[in-house]
């Protein structure tokens, strides 16, 4: 009995001392109060940017950062914060930091000043290393904000441009300009090397683009040889020019959207594949983007229907079949090389069965949603009726398969009918779509419908 009462006793002491071994956050701190204690104990505050939707920041949370080696480290070393960056103050600090992808792992000294970055999921000796170069970087010599002192009398000596874009793009700084600028002082030997190859590489990469179609992009295309290999040496990340080119695409077509300038867009067209290269990402479906997103309604509607009537519909059931039946066949020889024939090589490769008809039936589902939202009558609300018919069709011809876009599909196709005039019809579609859906997915897609059937029921223009 008194075993088990000293057992009781001491067990939440335990429970603690387990729970304190990892990294503790500063809670019930506004971020100016942050700064001001890492400035009063000399330390580096570190930032935990996440999202309530980001599913490595959650493994972070429960693999990473209860760690007792993480802890001690993280403890002793920072003021450590953390942020969602959604909600509340955590929208203005992201904003600040340019923060873009998650999670963002960010190293500032009491001043505010970014020291340090490291994005995406950490192991365990990463993220260590990361904290520990956070330590080095703060006490470089020359401080990043001397450097950007310097900069106006000294933008034109190619050596200190080079260390301070080495310097940004570790922090993963907006530096667009500064490496055209960069460019603009080398002659044609400078730019072949290896150190200005890695340079514009490190600044082409998924979590740090800093590149658009220009002279970044044209400098790399011309290197190809030289990128290709610092790739094979592992000197850089593994990349490709054509990956980096179509990073290139979509920093200018939204460089082109922000400031309603054609003229990037131009250069994207230029360099897009037509349709019949590429019948899902092509010169028509730039061009719809920017409309769409430029609020140039009348022009998207006009060329919506020109690209969808002419071209996608146009495409042949059969030619559809072969491709899907290629790019299955391409897949599971290169699954079987890799991994042998395992039991469950069929139900590993299910998902490429039909993949190019399934981007058919997602476009033209999407399309017909764009134009539900845009268009302005009952002939093009008709039109985008037809167009989520045509792409429910073709998941009917294999419901398991298409399972998880199928019920967007209805979705669609009810607000459809609302927007035709077909309202009864169009409740009775919504209601037994809700009555259809798994269990697993209620509380996500159940919410999501529940919402939309009750503005059809209070009659709501959609």
């Amino acid at each position: 009995m008194k075993k088990i009462i000293l057992i009781g006793l001491f067990l939440p002491l335990l429970l603690s001392a387990q729970k304190d071994k990892g990294l503790h956050f500063q809670k019930d701190m506004s971020f100016e109060a942050v700064l001001a204690s890492a400035k009063a104990q000399n330390k580096l505050v570190f930032i935990d940017v996440y999202t309530d939707w980001c599913g490595p920041c959650k493994m972070m949370n429960e693999e990473i950062f209860p760690l007792s080696s993480v802890g001690d480290f993280y403890n002793k070393s920072f003021v450590n914060y953390k942020i969602n960056a959604e909600k509340g103050e955590g929208i203005a600090i992201a904003r600040k930091y340019f923060v873009q992808s998650y999670p963002n792992y960010i190293f500032i000294n009491g001043d505010g000043q970014l020291i340090h970055r490291v994005t995406g999921y950490q192991k365990e000796a990463a993220f260590l290393e990361a904290g520990k170069s956070a330590l080095l970087e703060s006490k470089q010599e020359i401080t990043l904000l001397e450097l950007e002192k310097q900069y106006p009398s000294k933008h034109k000596d190619k050596d200190f441009m080079f260390l301070y874009l080495e310097r940004l793009t570790k922090i993963k700084a907006p530096n667009t300009q500064l490496l055209e600028e960069y460019i603009s002082l080398l002659n044609e030997t400078e730019k072949r090397s290896v150190k200005v190859t890695r340079l514009m590489a490190n600044n082409a990469t998924l979590l740090n683009n800093q590149i658009r179609l220009g002279p970044i992009f044209d400098l790399l295309q011309a290197n190809e040889d030289v990128l290709n290999k610092l790739v094979d040496d592992k000197a850089i990340r593994s990349t490709s020019i054509n990956f980096i080119k179509e990073l290139a695409m979509e920093s200018s077509l939204n460089l082109s959207i922000k400031e309603k300038d054609e003229v990037p867009l131009a250069k994207v067209v230029d360099l897009a594949p037509s349709f019949s290269e590429d019948n899902f990402d092509n010169k028509f479906t730039f061009q719809l983007e920017y409309n769409l997103r430029t609020k140039n309604y009348s022009k998207y509607v006009l060329d919506v229907q020109n690209y969808v009537n002419n071209y996608l519909l146009k495409i042949p059931t059969d030619s559809l079949l072969e491709r899907d039946s290629k790019v299955y066949k391409e897949v599971r020889e290169s699954y079987i090389q890799d991994m042998g024939n395992t039991p469950k090589l069929e139900e590993e490769l299910f998902q490429y069965l039909h993949t190019q008809t399934i981007q058919v039936a997602r476009n033209l589902n999407h399309f017909g949603e764009k134009l539900l939202t845009v268009g302005s009558n009952r002939n093009e609300f008709e039109q985008a009726k037809n167009w989520i018919s045509e792409a429910m069709k073709i998941a009917e011809t294999d419901l398991e398969y298409y399972k998880n876009v199928y019920p967007g599909f209805r979705k669609s196709y009810a607000l459809a009918l609302f927007k035709t005039g077909q309202k009864e019809l169009a409740i009775a579609s919504l209601k037994k779509l809700i009555s259809e859906i798994p269990e697993t997915t209620k509380h996500t897609k159940g919410q999501e419908y529940a919402v939309l059937l009750n503005d059809m029921q209070q009659n709501k223009k959609l």
